[in-house]
């Protein structure tokens, strides 16, 4: 081989590192979905983190999961924590009358699109907390990006429902 072939394959190889670096710093489709989806929660005020999972939720996740709450400092909220198995949700602290009311709230949560990919929910103190698999709303679609408009119809729909949790929790304050 003479020096202009070597030439040839050197810039060649250099120019596929270079593309190479490119594409592989691309994020993923889902990877921005859900940081657009998290984006339009902030915006919202329903606070999403991922965390690892508490050990009350380990029947149906470990790991990492997404938390998404609402916080509103006029609230004295006792601590419950209800887990949602194959679309059923159960309480596992605070059953008592309030239970009974927030039940039904539950349940239509579990027929919404967000609902649908729930792991528990907990109220503590001044804020509410709904645990579910972000990363799959939406997931199913494919182009990748995120209906942003729906997402933020069910967001809202998110944020009411876990807002009439709470009104259903101050009205009946001690835990059993």
């Amino acid at each position: 081989m003479d020096n202009q072939t070597i030439a040839i394959i050197i810039v060649l190889i250099v120019a596929g590192f270079i593309l190479g670096s490119i594409f592989g710093a691309k994020p993923r489709a889902y990877e921005v979905r859900v940081a657009d989806l998290r984006l339009i929660a902030r915006k919202m005020q329903l606070n999403p983190r991922l965390v690892p999972a508490a050990d009350w939720l380990q029947p149906v996740r470990t790991g990492m999961i997404a938390q998404y709450s609402v916080v509103n400092d006029s609230w004295r909220l006792p601590l419950r924590r209800f887990l949602c198995v194959n679309g059923q949700w159960q309480a596992l602290m605070g059953d008592d009358m309030a239970t009974d009311d927030i039940m039904p709230i539950l349940k239509e949560l579990s027929l919404s699109e967000i609902g649908k990919l729930s792991f528990g929910l907990q109220a503590k103190s001044n804020g509410i907390v709904f645990y579910w698999h972000d990363s799959l709303y939406q997931g199913l679609k494919p182009t990748g990006h995120l209906n942003a408009v729906l997402a933020e119809q069910d967001l809202m729909q998110l944020k009411s429902l876990l807002e009439r949790i709470a009104q259903q929790m101050i009205k009946y304050p001690k835990t059993p």
